[in-house]
């Protein structure tokens, strides 16, 4: 019984921590900060009519993964937006990023599979 708390309790954790970075993340992209742009226009080669939208998938995507109800679809969505950067982040040669994006991926089916 006590092993079934814990193992929900990190697996809460670990939803909540990447719920909060998806959300921290569109944040900084409605904020509409130079730095921001700069990376997103220069770097990345993305127009700034598609910052909006990518926030709003991250805003959305993070509600439905830490519902219960809607766990799978917010977990499948967030796995589609991440893989998108990922491949963005590939095409400029960005691998950190696009490590980091991969194990957050792992994180949030892990999370998902102990809840």
């Amino acid at each position: 019984m006590n092993d079934l708390l814990v193992t929900q309790a990190f697996a809460w954790l670990v939803t909540t921590l990447i719920a909060m970075m998806a959300i921290a993340s569109a944040v900084v992209k409605l904020l509409n900060l130079p730095a921001m742009n700069a990376k997103w226009n220069q770097q990345l080669g993305m127009p700034d009519s598609l910052r909006n939208g990518a926030a709003a998938l991250e805003i959305s995507a993070s509600v439905l993964f830490v519902l219960p109800a809607t766990a799978m679809i917010g977990a499948v969505m967030l796995t589609a937006y991440l893989g998108g950067a990922i491949a963005l982040h590939l095409r400029i040669r960005a691998f950190p990023f696009a490590a980091y994006a991969s194990v957050m991926i792992g994180l949030i089916w892990g999370a998902v599979s102990l809840r």
